[in-house]
């Protein structure tokens, strides 16, 4: 019969575990080096576990789109999906985020990293010798089947080893990028933030069970951020809870209570009826909500992650939505100003990490996500948005984000308020973006004005 096909044993590659680790996170996040090697290699042939399953995955990726993966992000969504259909489990995923952990660590305290000539040269013969080895396995075995005709495509086949290794002028304008990787998470439901622009590019908002870090420089309304979020989910009909380190809890309802019913926030303070009033004609359509103020510096993930429990435990729903407003205070016992900025986006970035574990939409506002207050992009009217300093000290952050957010409010001469956002990381579409500017509604506790 036709379609005969040999596979060889996958006997391990000989190479250091050095080389292990920094080929099997640099294939899952380089287009370049993966069209260079990937193809040809055998991710069952990794003599360590945890890259094999993330060569897989990024495998599998590259068949659905057409190239190699662009990030160990939308890799390890591949991971996370199979972990819930049962394929594999958390401790597999949990092998495969440390491995590119201690890739990122090393290469953030500046230790020497190999180098992709160094990848290169040490994997190509290797490839090249077993591509040849099974194409002349595969020979034989159509000669002995009396299919020597079919031996006619071997040719180019042989052609094509000579090219392993060789380098790639051209990999496309990225937007194949955006569409495969968004349609591996279409169907999932979503949570919008309430910013109709910023929705509309992440495919209608953050989808459940992704974990987002928005945050914004000093007196960037970062407590704001959180409320209006928060008040989003609740009027799609959706549960949250909020835990706030930073902001009062009074504060924190009255700036929920003034986004919901469009009340000016310092009546709300003062208590005015008719923003209660409004409020419960409301009520038969809002999510219910918990929010619960927390020491600052003296709070723990774990305690947060519990009261969490037991507030999804009363509502006997799924808590679509949780934000917690100035996760820094979780860092702030074990960080002192000596230690640098740089340290504390580490220990930042942790700390949210730990939280990345759940199966529902996770929004996390921090207070210092500029490390180097610096703005090097304008905006089309000539006011400053966050740029790539911004861009480089989220990334480093949090691993596992789905979406890094960062905004900045500019006041114009009349008085008014622009927000501007900057989409610095995204698992799904291109990211880098600003959009903006945005007419604000601060005195309503709105990031943006209502659309008419």
């Amino acid at each position: 019969g036709g379609g005969m096909v040999l596979r060889l044993p996958s006997v391990p590659y000989p190479i250091t575990p050095l080389l292990t680790d920094f080929l099997a996170v640099r294939l899952c996040r380089d287009r370049a080096l993966w069209s260079r090697l990937g193809p040809w290699l055998d991710p069952g042939a990794m003599p360590d576990p945890a890259a094999k399953l993330l060569l897989t995955a990024a495998a599998e990726l590259a068949r659905e789109l057409g190239h190699g993966p662009a990030s160990t992000a939308i890799v390890l969504q591949r991971l996370y999906r199979w972990v819930d259909d049962g394929t594999h489990t958390t401790a597999d995923l949990a092998a495969a985020e440390a491995l590119i952990l201690r890739v990122d660590e090393r290469a953030d305290r500046g230790e020497a990293v190999p180098p992709d000539d160094m990848l290169v040269s040490e994997l190509t013969p290797m490839l090249q010798a077993r591509a040849r080895r099974q194409v002349l396995a595969e020979g034989g075995m159509l000669l002995a089947a009396g299919q020597g005709a079919a031996l006619a495509t071997f040719a180019t086949r042989f052609s094509d080893i000579e090219l392993i290794g060789a380098p790639v002028a051209d990999l496309g304008d990225g937007w194949d990028d955006a569409e495969g990787a968004i349609a591996s998470v279409q169907g999932l439901p979503r949570c919008p933030v309430g910013i109709e622009e910023l929705d509309s590019l992440l495919g209608g908002g953050p989808h459940r069970g992704s974990f987002t870090l928005w945050g914004a420089g000093t007196g960037g309304s970062k407590s704001t951020s959180i409320a209006h979020a928060c008040a989003t989910a609740l009027l799609a009909g959706r549960h949250a809870c909020l835990a706030t380190l930073e902001t009062p809890k009074w504060e924190m309802m009255a700036k929920l209570i003034a986004n919901i019913t469009g009340f000016p926030l310092d009546a709300v303070r003062q208590n005015a009826p008719g923003a209660h009033i409004a409020l419960r004609g409301l009520r038969g359509r809002l999510g219910q909500i918990r929010v619960q103020e927390f020491p600052d510096g003296a709070t723990t993930t774990e305690q947060i992650r519990a009261w969490h429990d037991g507030v999804q435990q009363k509502l006997g729903d799924a808590v679509a939505f949780v934000g917690i407003d100035g996760i820094d205070g979780l860092t702030a016992a074990d960080w002192k100003p000596g230690d640098g900025t740089y340290e504390l986006g580490r220990r930042v970035g942790h700390a949210c990490d730990r939280f990345a574990v759940d199966g529902n939409v996770w929004l996390h506002v921090s207070s210092h996500t500029q490390r180097g207050k610096k703005f090097t992009q304008l905006a089309a009217d000539g006011t400053p948005v966050p740029g790539k300093d911004d861009l480089a000290d989220s990334a480093h952050r949090s691993r596992k984000a789905h979406y890094i957010i960062t905004n900045t409010m500019v006041a114009t001469p009349d008085g008014a308020v622009n927000a501007y956002f900057h989409l610095a990381k995204s698992r799904y579409t291109r990211s880098g973006i600003v959009l903006g500017p945005i007419p604000a509604d601060l005195g309503t506790a709105r990031l943006v004005l209502p659309y008419c």
